[in-house]
Parts: C-alpha cells; structure tokens; sequence
C-alpha cells in the first residue's frame, strides 16, 4: 500500500531480489520500510488516546490489554509523546 508507486513507475523489478534494500544508513527514518511499517501497525494497534493516558509504569498493562509486546509498547508510547 505504501509503496504502489514504485511498483506502477516501473522501479519495482520482480527480476532482481524482493527483499533487497537500501543500506538503512542511507535512509531518512520515515523512508525506511521497516520504520513505515512499526509505525502503521503501532497505529493500527494502539488507540493515540491511549497513549495520551498511558504512564511508562502502565506498560504492561497497556501491553496485555491490546496483545501486543512490552517493548513494542514502550518504544510506541515514548516516540509518541515526543510527538504529543
């Protein structure tokens, strides 16, 4: 879904290795597939209102609520109050 226009612009060639990709150094964060996708399924996964309320000490409960990992939790919550 995100990347559907490289596929229509024809730079998306099936011939050459699926999972070949550029050097992570060499990428803006938000340019980075792996980055893209974290951050969708962070999205997908945890309501933001809930990472409004969340204090670093609730994480396992936050974690336990909506199935997903500790650490998985952590990093989301912490990169989203920053935004916040």
């Amino acid at each position: 879904m995100l990347h559907g226009a490289e596929v229509r612009a024809g730079r998306y060639r099936p011939e050459v290795l699926a999972l070949q990709r550029a050097a992570r150094n060499e990428l803006k964060s938000y340019e980075d597939s792996e980055w893209q996708a974290h951050a969708f399924a962070a999205a997908l996964l945890i309501p933001r209102a809930t990472v409004r309320e969340v204090d670093l000490e609730d994480i396992m409960t936050v974690s336990e609520t909506y199935g997903v990992s500790e650490p998985f939790v952590e990093s989301y919550c912490r990169r989203m109050k920053r935004i916040l």
